[in-house]
This record gives C-alpha cells, structure tokens and sequence, in this order.
C-alpha cells in the first residue's frame, strides 16, 4: 500500500495522501523500516533530493521532498533500524539535510560479502563503483543491483527503466509507484541474506559478526566520502603538475636522443622539416604498445611484451630499455597526479569526493574518482603532494596503521617458527626476514636492490611476504 506525503495538489486524485504526523504515527509502530530515496542526479553537492521512501512490505510511505521538509523525518531516521540498498549513494543525500542514521543493513553490501570472490577483474572494477546507483543497477556477474538481488531472493522483477524518467520530467505517478517498490522487498531480501550468511559462518566456523563489522564500515566510510578532502589547486599545479610534465618530457627525450643514435632504428628518425617548429626529432608515440613493439624487439628480438618485467630483464641490453622504465613511471604519474586530478575537486564544496568500495577478496578497500590510495608514500614528490592537501581551522591530520596486522595473521596460520619468534621477540619481521633471504646484514636491508635501484632490499622482501599470503 503506498502512501504519499506531499503539498503538490497534482497528486490528490492519484494517491492516499497523508500528513506528516500521520506518517510519522506509521512509522513509529515499525520496528524497523526500509528506505530509499529519488534524487535529481548523483552528486550530493549540487543536485537534491526529490522523494524519499520509508515503510516495509505492507506499507511504502513515499515523501515529496520538494515540498515537505525531510527534517520531520530525522528522529526516525537516525534512531530505528533502516534497511537500504547501497547506502553509500543515499547517506550522501541524508548528511546534507543533517540526518545521520545510526544502524542500517545495506543489502547491496550483504551480497558482495555472500558472492565476495567471485567475478573476473572487469566485474572487480564495476563493482569498485558501486555507490552510484546507475552502474550498480548494471551488475552481472556478480549481481548486486537492486533488481537482481529481488529477483534472486522474492522471484518479483523490478522495472528499473522508469528511473530515467526522473531527471528527465520530474516526479510523476509512475515515478512515484516506482518509487515504492524499491523499498517493498528490503525486508524480505534482508532475512533471507542473513538465513545464508548464518549458514556460512556456522558451516566454516567464523567467529564475530561480520554483518555488523562491514555496515559500520559502511557508515564511516560514506560520512568519510561525504566529507571530502581539500587540496591547494594553485600550489598542486604549480609544484606538483609542473613538475610530473617536466619529468615526462625529460623521459620522452631522453627515449628519443637514443632513438637517434641507434643505427637499427634509423627509420624512426625524424628528416623531413616542416613549416614549424619541430621540438621533437621523432614522430614516436612512447605511450603506444603497437609502436613500442615495433622499436624494441629490433633491440632485442627475444623480447614478447612492454611490461616492465620484460623491459627490467634486458637493462643491460641497450641504454634505451631503463629509459623507457623512467618513462614508464613518470606517464603513470602524469595520469594520475597531472591535471586529471583537479577535475576532481567539487565545483560547490571545493573538496576532492572519492569513492570507497570496502568489500574486496583481498579483504583491504579500493578507492576511486580519484584513487587518493595510490598517492606515493615515498620520496620528494610524495612529500609534495601530501603538502598540498590543506587543514581547515580546528583539524589536524592524524596517521595511524596496525602494527604487523597482516604478518601476525600469516604467522597464526603458516605456524612458521621463524615468524612466530620474531614477532612475539617485538623485531621486525621484513627486516629480519630480508637478511635471511638475501644473506646480509640487518644494516644493509635498505641499500638499493641491484636489479631495481627504485627498490630497497627491505621494499623486495616486504613484497614477497605478503605474496605468501
């Protein structure tokens, strides 16, 4: 039964309107309810909402946010139990009007903790979007739209066609019945995700809750995407985007000055003039594969890819292969550190919004629009990108990390006798455990590696002791 709550007169002969305290009256007698909500668009910033969905099977009450205030709602909101289907993109709305529920269920979450692991990487990548409703409604793989999960678990298919509607002639009967739809079968999609998620950790004996560890997860995670970072875009053009060019033209002519002294590749030099000036003496795409495996294997016929294992393995086979790592290194800090990164800053709130997907296989999050996560952590450019995120008055920046979390945890199952003593001895395992591997002294593990100067001894070996994982 749906029941709307609304000013807007056009509505009066379509639906059962109620009043806010009626609703609300509703509304208390639920334990717990179902949510949802209709927005004119998906940043938070700068689009608003337009309905938003509260109720249970037997009751939807659909709210007409552009003429009722959602500010009558925030005591139920915030305090009972709410169910939601990616709470990630609705939260943001919900914080804007100052409305943070405390305990939800998120069924979009519960499904990928059910079906974590399955899916090949290109299903891995859409799923690292999923707090915006349009790619999640797309899922195949892996199943975690809305109308997937309610065909899966109440046999019912939602028709998700109608939510174009919305931006494009506003809210309209048919958007409204939709509308309440999508909060219709939370409920019954809730318990039957719990009934197998209860199979699972009885069937493999897994202790805790982890419903509730990844839904706080959730909260914290949306708020911290909410909230946003500020960057200095002046200082971050000035010394960070100037500086990733420059590096990048460095590399491209040093890759052409060998170009030029290498008779094999005389057809790659640059003769015929033209009217303007030529900076460059090639006409060579360095960041083309098709072009790269033209050039290479006349330097090295046994070579089958650009990959940097492949180029790393023949340094010692012309000066132009640890060029071309230099370059390797300095375009993929030109793509994600260069001018791209800006774009990223809200046009309203002047903050950098990423988004977080927190279920993975690995069982660490990913983070997009932009990956903050990939920011380098050593090094002088590292140093001057973080200095150019900025504090807002009464902040501070605060840096934390478990110590030895992941080690302790392959220790535990590996029972290894070398681990286990180093780490209840409270030395460092990479530090020990690289002297051993490598044969020298515990003082030597941060030279330089011999077969890549970028990497220490220590960096080498910490790569290969989560590899064991």
């Amino acid at each position: 039964m749906i029941k709307l709550v609304t000013n807007q007169k056009k509505f009066y002969n379509s639906f059962d309107i109620i009043s806010v305290d009626e609703s609300l009256h509703i509304l208390e007698s639920m334990s717990q309810i179902s949510c949802d909500t209709e927005t004119s668009g998906y940043d938070f910033n700068t689009k608003e909402l337009l309905l938003t969905q509260i109720g249970n099977k037997d009751v939807q009450i659909v709210i007409d946010n552009t003429s009722i205030s959602l500010q009558h709602y925030k005591g139920i909101l915030e305090n009972k139990p709410s169910i939601w289907q990616n709470f990630q993109f609705d939260g943001r709305f919900l914080y804007k009007y100052d409305i943070y529920p405390k305990k939800i269920y998120d069924t979009l979450i519960a499904e990928a903790i059910l079906l974590s692991g399955l899916g090949d990487e290109s299903d891995i990548k859409d799923v690292k979007d999923a707090f915006n409703k349009k790619i999640a409604d797309k899922f195949i793989s892996r199943s975690l739209g809305l109308d997937a999960i309610v065909e899966k678990y109440c046999g019912v298919m939602l028709n998700k066609s109608i939510r174009g509607e919305i931006n494009k002639i506003g809210v309209t009967d048919r958007v409204i019945k939709y509308a309440a739809g999508d909060v219709k079968y939370l409920e019954e999609v809730q318990e039957k995700q719990m009934s197998k998620i209860h199979e699972y950790t009885k069937k493999y004996n897994i202790d805790g809750d982890i419903i509730d560890l990844e839904m706080n997860a959730t909260l914290a995670i949306t708020r911290m995407c909410y909230n946003g970072v500020k960057l200095d875009a002046d200082k971050y053009r000035k010394e960070v985007i100037n500086k990733v060019i420059k590096n990048l033209n460095d590399s491209i002519h040093k890759l052409d000055s060998e170009v030029l002294k290498e008779p094999k590749l005389k057809k790659w030099h640059f003769v015929q003039g033209n009217l303007f000036f030529q900076d460059r003496r090639t006409e060579i795409n360095w960041n083309s594969y098709k072009q790269k495996m033209e050039i290479l294997p006349l330097l090295d016929p046994t070579i089958t890819s650009t990959g940097a294992q492949e180029i790393r393995k023949r340094s010692d086979k012309h000066p132009i292969f640890p060029v071309i790592l230099d370059y390797n290194k300095a375009k993929k800090l030109e793509s994600s550190f260069g001018e791209s990164l800006l774009k990223h800053i809200n046009t309203k709130s002047g903050r950098i919004h990423p988004s977080v997907w927190q279920v993975l296989a690995t069982g660490r999050i990913s983070m997009s629009d932009p990956n903050l996560l990939q920011i380098p952590g050593k090094g002088e450019l590292a140093k001057t990108i973080r200095s150019c995120f900025i504090l807002e008055k009464g902040n501070k920046f605060v840096g934390g990390d478990y110590s030895s979390f992941e080690l302790t945890v392959i220790a535990e199952f590996s029972q290894d006798p070398l681990w286990i003593d180093t780490l209840n001895a409270g030395e460092n395992l990479h530090t020990v455990l690289c002297s051993e591997t490598f044969d020298i002294s515990q003082d030597k593990v941060n030279d330089p590696f011999p077969y890549n100067k970028d990497m220490t001894y220590r960096a080498v070996q910490k790569t290969i002791d989560f590899g064991l994982a």
